[in-house]
């Protein structure tokens, strides 16, 4: 039973092709293209260590007007709620008094 082979001769399932001039070791095909530096900062598949220049202030800056507009909103609905239960309120009052009409 022969398995595929890629372009190079490696078998993708990690069997070197035998007598194949390109075959690599699985050592070989651990390599990898990113240099120790970059991996020292990586651990359990996400980088750990920030960036030299730290986070952008232009987007701190989008994110705190953000904030500022969603507790703009947050206050006028709650005020909305407020007047709005106000009303409700007058109204019952007004059916029990026998005003309502």
């Amino acid at each position: 039973m022969s398995r595929e082979r890629n372009h190079n001769g490696v078998d993708p399932f990690g069997a070197a092709s035998p007598g194949s001039a390109g075959a690599r070791s699985n050592a070989d095909a651990l390599r990898s293209e990113i240099d120790a530096a970059t991996l020292d900062s990586v651990t359990g598949g996400r980088t750990v260590k920030a960036s030299a220049s730290g986070t952008d202030p232009a987007l701190l800056q989008g994110i705190q007007g953000l904030v500022k507009a969603f507790g703009s909103i947050n206050d006028n609905l709650s005020a909305a709620k407020k007047q709005n239960d106000q009303q409700a309120m007058q109204q019952v009052m007004q059916m029990m008094q026998g005003g309502g009409k």
